[in-house]
């Protein structure tokens, strides 16, 4: 698990380390530590190596500040988790606009870091949960987070992921059923739609991270949106 701790303050960045490693030795981890001491140089890193789990940004610094750096990461890989760190708790509206997953008080770090990663590790295993399924093409081993959306085909399903597109005989409120608890929802009757890749919900149209859009009902708008907000811990 590596975690990029990006802050231009070398003594803040350090005592985010500490907190890490002290995290780390606690829970019997293995955290590979990157600091960088500027946004742009983050961003110029993961567009060149993106072996990036987790991210801590500070907000406020000078040559690109965190909040422009997380909208440019957001372009690049729009389900990483960011922690946004700052000084003031005014800033925490902006971090909701560049969908930051959690948002730190620097003088709170000592006590609030722990749980913030015990949740933002538990996300990520929920995410990297892979399931057996039988598909026409064959049986496939798959992680959960692969899979953007599910939709009915004549009479058939048809699973649409990340690298390729996969079909099988079954129907979508058995496989709603089966894929409910790994954060799926059912946006439509015709349409099972992973919440991992949803990046807004607005006029009756589900907006995914990989362009796709999926009709919501309106019978259904208000469910949907609010097992959205649950998804994202209240952030839409």
């Amino acid at each position: 698990m590596t975690v990029a701790v990006c802050d231009d303050n070398s003594n803040d960045r350090s005592a985010v380390r500490e907190l890490l490693d002290s995290y780390a030795k606690t829970r019997d981890l293995t955290l590979e530590i990157c600091e960088y001491e500027s946004g742009m140089g983050l961003v110029e890193e993961m567009e060149k190596y993106p072996a990036i789990d987790i991210i801590l940004l500070d907000i406020n610094m000078d040559d690109m500040d965190g909040l422009e750096a997380a909208k440019r990461i957001r372009r690049l890989f729009a389900e990483i988790p960011i922690i946004l760190i700052t000084a003031y708790m005014s800033y925490a509206l902006d971090g909701y606009k560049v969908r930051a997953n959690r948002f730190l008080i620097k003088d709170d770090l000592a006590v609030t870091l722990a749980d913030c990663m015990d949740d933002i590790l538990e996300e990520l295993k929920v995410r990297s949960r892979e399931i057996t399924l039988d598909f026409d093409e064959g049986t496939f081993r798959i992680r959960t987070d692969n899979i953007i959306f599910v939709e009915t085909f004549g009479h058939k399903l048809m699973f649409h992921l990340l690298e390729q597109s996969l079909s099988m005989n079954r129907s979508i409120s058995d496989m709603e059923n089966t894929l409910r608890e790994y954060g799926f929802v059912r946006a439509h009757k015709s349409y099972l739609v992973n919440l991992h890749h949803v990046r807004r919900i607005s006029n009756y149209t589900m907006k995914l991270a990989t362009g796709d859009e999926v009709p919501v009902p309106r019978s259904r708008y208000a469910q949907v949106k609010k097992e959205y907000a649950t998804y994202r811990g209240g952030m839409l």
